[in-house]
């Protein structure tokens, strides 16, 4: 029986010492270093920060419409509920996870608030050409960027999340940086970082029970962000509940909001200390990322996500899309028990979750619910071996020659 476990992204491999060493900065000063604005604010989540957001984007506008697209991780929609905002859902372009933005256009009017694009740990989006389409449509909506899964990408050498009106990061678990939950809310622009913290101040508080278990738990992930003991904290409890079919509480799709609260010191100097060996790290990820990009390349049926030109993503990890959902399908459940890495990072488009029903207007989403029910996601983990690359690789090419649904049976039974 395999006893290794391979994390579904590439999360910064912790080390005891950062839970005892003393930071040589603070987390916010190396935070305002790295994303080029002289403050920032350590959230206590990345939802945590866009609760701060929007409640701070109301103070500017009687708009309170977000649109956000039909593939981002629920906890926008919640977020945007929380502040008592509506949402609205964009469809994706029918090739990658971008807004569609022949959809956006006519949907931008003066009842909208803002646009959240969504950048991606192996993809990032094209801001760019969004932000052109907003501007174009005379809405006043503000930008803001979803740059949960993409601290430490850039944008033409820029920081993501720097060219938008605000930006949000998450330091979750499995992110490149963890706190095991944490987060930021960026802005380059003075007036705007002053209204962010005038919002904060009316919405955080101490909370010293909740950050006690952060505290906790902090120190498990320490412990237990090892292989081995991946395959007893997440890699059985994730196959128990897809055999008992339950996707959405497999892929943690039915998180629900925490309490804002203020984060402690001694959780931002673990994440300082965590900090220094970040670029390393990522830049191993790249690497592992553009050597599984040129051999699936040469995969028939398989699609590798990229990012725009000048654009460079952390890369913690890949992206891929089949012709058919029986591909991906067979995929998954065929690895579901070697611990490989594979999986999918949400199950659906928002439309599909029964938590969100009521929260999102304007579905359905055809091109949304293709790309998620095709699409797969691979670890750029500094775990992997070169023999569980091939594996991986020689999975995949398996996968891409799967036609029918009695073959995702046989795969599930001989699992």
């Amino acid at each position: 029986m395999r006893l290794r476990e391979l994390p579904p992204t590439a999360g910064l491999v912790p080390r005891l010492l950062d839970l005892v060493a003393r930071p040589r900065a603070t987390l916010e000063g190396e935070l305002c270093r790295r994303l080029g604005v002289p403050d920032v604010r350590v959230e206590s989540s990345g939802s945590a920060a866009l609760v701060v957001a929007f409640e701070y984007l109301k103070t500017r506008s009687t708009a309170r419409e977000v649109i956000v697209p039909a593939y981002t991780c629920p906890l926008v929609v919640l977020a945007a509920a929380k502040a008592g905002l509506t949402v609205r859902g964009c469809d994706t372009a029918p090739t990658r996870f971008d807004f569609d933005l022949a959809k956006l256009a006519p949907m931008l009017g003066e009842r909208t608030l803002c646009v959240v694009p969504t950048h991606w740990g192996g993809a990032l989006a094209d801001t760019a050409a969004l932000r052109a389409v907003v501007s174009a449509s005379g809405s006043g909506a503000y930008v803001l960027e979803d740059c949960a899964q993409a601290f430490g990408g850039t944008i033409d050498g820029d920081p993501v999340g720097r060219h938008a009106d605000l930006a949000i990061f998450s330091f979750a678990v499995g992110k490149g940086l963890t706190l095991y939950e944490g987060g930021a809310v960026i802005s380059a622009d003075p007036a705007t970082r002053t209204g962010l913290e005038a919002a904060r101040a009316r919405l955080v508080r101490q909370n010293r029970p909740l950050e006690s278990l952060r505290i906790l738990q902090l120190i498990a992930y320490h412990c237990a962000y090892r292989p081995y003991a991946l395959r007893l904290f997440y890699g059985w409890p994730r196959r128990r509940r897809l055999k008992r079919n339950d996707v959405v509480k497999a892929l943690g799709d039915d998180q629900a909001l925490a309490p804002l609260h203020e984060v402690g010191s001694w959780r931002k100097g673990v994440a300082a200390n965590a900090l220094q060996r970040l670029d390393a790290h990522l830049a191993r990820s790249r690497e592992t990322f553009e050597r599984l990009a040129q051999r699936l390349a040469a995969l028939e049926g398989v699609h590798v996500h990229g990012s725009p030109p000048g654009t460079s993503a952390p890369c913690t990890y890949v992206f891929v899309t089949f012709e058919s959902r029986e591909s991906a399908d067979w995929l998954l459940a065929a690895s579901a028990p070697m611990g490989l890495g594979i999986t999918r990072l949400y199950a659906y488009a928002l439309d599909r979750y029964p938590h969100l029903a009521g929260l999102v207007a304007d579905a359905p989403f055809p091109c949304a619910a293709s790309l998620a029910a095709r699409t797969v996601t691979l670890t750029t983990t500094p775990y992997m071996t070169a023999d569980e690359q091939a594996r991986i690789v020689r999975l995949i090419s398996s996968a891409a020659a799967v036609r029918d649904r009695s073959a995702i049976a046989h795969a599930r039974v001989s699992a």
